[in-house]
C-alpha cells in the first residue's frame, strides 16, 4: 500500500545518500553471484541473509517483549535455516522483479519485504 511505497522510497533515497555506495552492485548481480558463483559464494551468500534473519526475528521477539506489534509472525512449529531463508528471499524477488535492478545493500530490507509477505500477522 502507501506505507510500503513511501518506505521503499524512503530506503531507496538514503541508500543513495551515500557517496560510498554508488558504485554497488545490483540485486540481480548479487542473485547471479548466489546462483553461479563457486559453492563459497553461495555459502557466503546465505549465511548472510542467515545472519540478517535471525536479527530479525531478535528484532521481533524485543518488539513482542516490549508490548508492540510484531513485524512478521511465522507459526510456532516453523523454524528455517538460512537456506530457508534463502528460498523465502528467492521466492518474493521473483514475484516483485523491480526490486533487481536496485542496489544490492537493500536486501535486507528486501528480506525483511519477504518475511512479512511470507508470515503475515493477523
Amino acid at each position: 500500500g502507501e506505507m510500503k511505497r513511501a518506505l521503499i522510497s524512503l530506503v531507496l533515497w538514503f541508500s543513495m545518500l551515500n557517496p560510498a555506495l554508488a558504485d554497488v552492485d545490483k540485486i540481480s548481480d548479487y542473485l547471479d553471484r548466489y546462483e553461479n558463483g563457486p559453492k563459497e559464494t553461495r555459502e557466503r551468500v546465505e549465511f548472510g541473509i542467515g545472519e540478517a534473519a535471525d536479527a530479525f526475528a531478535w528484532a521481533n521477539t524485543s518488539r513482542e517483549y516490549d508490548g508492540y506489534s510484531l513485524s512478521y509472525c511465522p507459526p510456532p512449529h516453523i523454524s528455517l535455516d538460512a537456506q530457508g531463508y534463502m528460498g523465502v528471499f528467492l521466492s518474493y524477488l521473483s514475484d516483485n522483479e523491480q526490486f533487481l535492478d536496485e542496489p544490492s545493500n537493500i536486501r535486507n530490507f528486501i528480506l525483511l519485504l519477504a518475511l512479512k509477505r511470507s508470515f503475515p500477522c493477523e
